[in-house]
Formats: C-alpha cells, sequence, structure tokens
C-alpha cells in the first residue's frame, strides 16, 4: 500500500508525524513532497500515479491554497480515493510549535474530530450535483474523523477486506440481498458481452486493413507509394492493437473485481458457487498451466501485430532500397 499525503507547508512537521505513525503501524509505504522547488509539480504528479490512496491533512489554511488545488484535481484525475482529515482538533492539543510537543504520536492517534469547529473545505473536494445545484462531496472524497479510522482502513486493505455491507448479516432482508446480488451478477455477464463485442470490432477493423493492403497495393505502380501506404497502414494498425490490448487489460481488471465483489456476497449465502467453481476446476486442471480468457484475446492482437510489424519492416528496407537507386 502506498499513501500520499497532501498538507499545506505551515502543517509539514505534522505531516512528517503522520508519515512516521502510518508507517509503524501498517508498514506501508507513505509518500510526502520532500521538495518544493520548481519541478514540485513532476515530483508530485510521479508521487500520485504511485499511491493507492490520498491522505489530505486539512489545516487552517489548506482551503486557500492554490499548490494543494492543483494536487487535489490532479488526485481525482488519476482517480486515487482521498481520505480528508481535519486537523482543528490536533491544532488545539499540540499548539504552534510541534517539534517540541512531548507525546504528540498519542496525541494525534488518541484526537478525533469533532462534529463542530472544521477548518474550512477546500473546494476541490466538492461538486455541484447536476440536479439540486447543491454542492456535495465527490465521489471519491471520504471524510473521517481519526488517523485510527484511517490505519483501520490500510489494514483492511492490506489484507483483502472490504466493506461492502451496509448493515449487519442479521439485519439484513435475505431476499433484498439475492435480488440484488442477481443484478450484480447480471453485469458480469454483460461485460463478458461486451468484451466479446469490442473483440469482435477490432477483428473486424484489422482483417479490413490487411485486405486493403493485399488488394490495393499490386495496383500502386509506383513502388515508393507503394512502401509508403503499407508503412503508414502499419503503423496505424500497431496503434490500433496496442489499444485493444489495453482495454483487454482494463475488461480483466473490472471483471476480477465484479468476482471479488461476488464472493464477498456469496459468503452471506447458502453456498459459494463461483469460489467453489474454481476450485473444481483447478482440481481438474492437475497442476497444468491455466490460460485465461484475456491471455487468449490477447494472442490474436499480437498476432496482427507481427504482421504489421513484418510488413513494416519489409517495406521500409524496400523503399531505403529504392530511395537509394539500389533497386
Amino acid at each position: 500500500m502506498k499513501v500520499f499525503i497532501i498538507h499545506s507547508g505551515s502543517d509539514k512537521p505534522l505531516a512528517l508525524i503522520y508519515k512516521k505513525l502510518i508507517v509503524s503501524e501498517t508498514k506501508s509505504d507513505v509518500l510526502v513532497l520532500e521538495n518544493g522547488g520548481v519541478f514540485w509539480k513532476h515530483e508530485a504528479t510521479n508521487l500520485i500515479k504511485q499511491a493507492n490512496v490520498v491522505l489530505f491533512l486539512i489545516g487552517e489554511k489548506s482551503h486557500t491554497s492554490e499548490n494543494i488545488d492543483w494536487e487535489i484535481k490532479k488526485c481525482l484525475k488519476f482517480n486515487k480515493p482521498i481520505y480528508c482529515l481535519d486537523l482543528k482538533e490536533v491544532y488545539g492539543k499540540v499548539g504552534e510549535d510541534v517539534e517540541k510537543t512531548k507525546d504528540i504520536g498519542n496525541i494525534i492517534k488518541n484526537t478525533k474530530s469533532s462534529d463542530e469547529n472544521h477548518f474550512d473545505v477546500h473546494p476541490a473536494l466538492k461538486e455541484q450535483n447536476k440536479f439540486t445545484k447543491e454542492f456535495q462531496f465527490r465521489f471519491l472524497v471520504k471524510p473521517i474523523n481519526s488517523l485510527d479510522e484511517f490505519i483501520d482502513k490500510i489494514q483492511k486493505f492490506n489484507n483483502n477486506e472490504y466493506q461492502i455491507f451496509n448493515f449487519p448479516i442479521d439485519e439484513m432482508n435475505e431476499k433484498d440481498l439475492i435480488e440484488q446480488y442477481k443484478a450484480y451478477l447480471a453485469t458480469s455477464e454483460s461485460l463478458v458481452q461486451r468484451r466479446q463485442s469490442v473483440s469482435s470490432f477490432y477483428i473486424s477493423v484489422n482483417a479490413a486493413m490487411i485486405s486493403i493492403l493485399t488488394l490495393v497495393s499490386p495496383f500502386i505502380s509506383n513502388l515508393i507509394y507503394t512502401a509508403c501506404a503499407v508503412i503508414v497502414i502499419s503503423i496505424f494498425g500497431i496503434i490500433l492493437d496496442f489499444a485493444w490490448i489495453r482495454i483487454l487489460d482494463s475488461y480483466a481488471v473490472l471483471n476480477a473485481s465484479k468476482m471479488k465483489i461476488i464472493e464477498m456476497i456469496e459468503a452471506r449465502l447458502p453456498a459459494s458457487i463461483y469460489d467453489n467453481e474454481w476450485a473444481v476446476m483447478s482440481n481438474k486442471l492437475n497442476n497444468k498451466k491455466y490460460i485465461s480468457f484475456t491471455d487468449s484475446e490477447k494472442r490474436i492482437p499480437k498476432i496482427f501485430c507481427a504482421i504489421y510489424v513484418l510488413a513494416a519492416v519489409i517495406f521500409t528496407v524496400v523503399l531505403v532500397l529504392k530511395i537509394c537507386s539500389v533497386i
């Protein structure tokens, strides 16, 4: 787990103490912007990309900071969850001289944000509701009340424990759970259909491009024009197939996430069908290597890529030889 901490310049001493506490409790890699020079945005971008989650320490001057505004918007752009921790109660207990405060670690850990007297929230954390026109927290923004709450979330994340239920199991309506399970299961099945449609589309486009290459080339009398046409189409085909592979990877991640949630719901149902299906399949394979659907599908764009690369290399050589009057 990697955590990026957003803080104002005046709160850096506190941010470093929070970093030390998080590392000691969770063994996570905590990323704090060290340099404030001309290239700080480049460094911040790299750290934000690496981070799994973001901890925003809301201080007295945070809501007016243009640098924090930039960092928050960059985090939202990269879809990073932002946990917001108000520091007002900590300010009251620690005072201005953070480094000389005794037992500051326990003070921070035992301090919880009150329901009142918060520091002003940064405007970038909120968005306007399209229907009510009211400002609300963005989907990725999650207010928390204490450092312990944040540490607990990290530990659960490290243990692959996700909180998907809104009520204790004994308070749930079993029929409602089954209906929601069936509806969610349908989204997984539709995802497979969409992936197949995407693959069919890319196969059709690649087949059409290769057909154009084989049919049109003989009718172009000038060898230079023929070589240029083949090279351009090949480059376009390679770019297209790389995009296809990335889409397949995205579908694989999304489908794996859906299966994880399905397994978590099934743990509350009489039978864990999908979890046991994997166990039975593993037994049938008898230690043979399992090739996923995604890996199998990715072979097709890789084959097309190989054809385009081969065509591009051959006709690039032909073009160079023609220009040099060798042929």
